[in-house]
Parts: C-alpha cells; structure tokens; sequence
C-alpha cells in the first residue's frame, strides 16, 4: 500500500494501527518540505503593484517616489536585521524587522511581510531557533519586491 500511495502522488503514509511518533515524523516532513517550497525564488509570491497603486488613488509619481525611498533604505534595514540577528539584539531584530514589514506593506508585497512578521514574532520572543531559516526566506521574498520597485523607477535591474 505504502509505495502505491507515495506513486500516486502522496506526500507521506502511515499504516494502521498507527503510532503517534510515526504520524508526528510525516507531518514535520510535510512541514519542512512546504516549508522549504515556500523558500524557493519560484515559490514567492510577487509584489502586487496594482493593489499598490489603488491603495494610492492611481498616484503612480506618488508609488514611484515611495519605491524610491523603499530601495534607498531597505538594504539598511536589511543590514540592521542581519546585524541583530547576528548579535542575538532581540529588540533590534523585532524592531528592524518591523520597520521593514511596514515600508514593505505599502508594495502589498505579502511573502516580505511575512517573512519580515517571523522575524519580528523571533525577535520579540528571543527565538533564534530557525534564525538561519527565517533570514534566508527573508532575503529570498525581498527579491522580486527589489527587481519589481527597480523597473517600476526606472532603475537598473
């Protein structure tokens, strides 16, 4: 049974009667495999710059000029976020990555934002289990926003 269900496309199999720990070991499977889908570039949902441009009552000079400001200081929250982390500063990560949630936040660009919410959540409660993890999705849902904000201004890309 096990290797007809996996053919046709299961992501794990436990057989009954089953044992807690062998139902726990294919869920944290599962977990990590999404988990590490949802690092991948491909996985990352874009920014949506549309949404963005509504939200700003269709002032494209107004999206440019915020995108603008956006790249000029991301790079340093970034630096501030990697420097936290490094230091284990769990204020200056929380709030380092809540500035970059916010600024984030205006592009409707989700995959930053949460990725910059985990930092934040890590921060505040000291949490540097996943640290590598979360920086590493951190820097891999800031992408596209970055190529994104760069066409939008008019920036090498």
């Amino acid at each position: 049974d096990r290797e007809r269900c996996l053919a046709a496309g299961m992501d794990g199999y436990v057989s009954k009667p089953f044992a807690l720990p062998d139902v726990i070991e294919v869920i944290e499977t599962a977990v990590r495999s999404a988990g590490a889908a949802l690092g991948s570039p491909d996985a990352v949902k874009p920014p949506d710059l549309d949404a963005a441009l509504s939200r700003m009552n269709g002032d494209k000079v107004f999206l440019k000029k915020i995108a603008g400001i956006f790249l000029g200081k991301s790079e340093e929250r970034l630096t501030d976020i990697r420097v936290a982390a490094r230091a284990r500063n769990a204020a200056g990560l929380a709030d380092a990555a809540h500035a970059l949630k916010g600024s984030a936040s205006h592009f409707c660009a989700s995959a930053v934002v949460g990725a910059a919410q985990r930092l934040e959540t890590m921060g505040r409660k000291s949490d540097w289990a996943d640290i590598d993890g979360a920086m590493s999705a951190m820097e891999t849902a800031l992408e596209p926003l970055t190529r994104a904000l760069r066409t939008l201004t008019g920036e090498e890309v």
